[in-house]
């Protein structure tokens, strides 16, 4: 999430601002990420590719909640 404001050139308060309105898209990303790990055995092979998965979903978020 720090990388999409980043690129939106939002500065720390502003970030900070954002994440706190947004909590859900905040914690979804993350929690999506750590509930892959829990998988036994394989968590850790697929956890790699379920992180991508929830980085593109929160960018996507971001920028629909900014067209809005």
């Amino acid at each position: 999430m720090y990388y999409s404001l980043e690129r939106k050139k939002l500065n720390i308060k502003q970030s900070v601002k954002f994440v706190r309105k947004n909590k859900g898209i905040a914690v979804s990303g993350g929690l999506i990420f750590a509930l892959s790990m829990m998988v036994p055995f394989c968590g850790a092979l697929i956890a790699p590719f379920v992180s991508i998965f929830s980085i593109v979903g929160t960018t996507l978020a971001i920028q629909k909640i900014e067209n809005k």
